[in-house]
């Protein structure tokens, strides 16, 4: 239970931020569309890797 609190939560809000921040990002022309595709790619995986672990589990 530890490690799902402490390690895997965070590293999913991460993800869940790396693949919302880009769009905007991108639409205020601040990153390229390759390092968007990117930050999307990465930050997807690291979502749908770790939150099943978390998401509808109890405390």
């Amino acid at each position: 239970m530890n490690i799902i609190k402490y390690l895997l939560k965070p590293l999913s809000y991460v993800g869940l931020v790396a693949t919302i921040l880009p769009a905007f990002l991108l639409f205020y022309d601040w990153i390229p569309m390759d390092r968007y595709q990117q930050f999307m790619l990465w930050g997807s995986l690291l979502w749908i890797v770790t939150a099943p672990w978390w998401i509808n589990k109890r405390d």
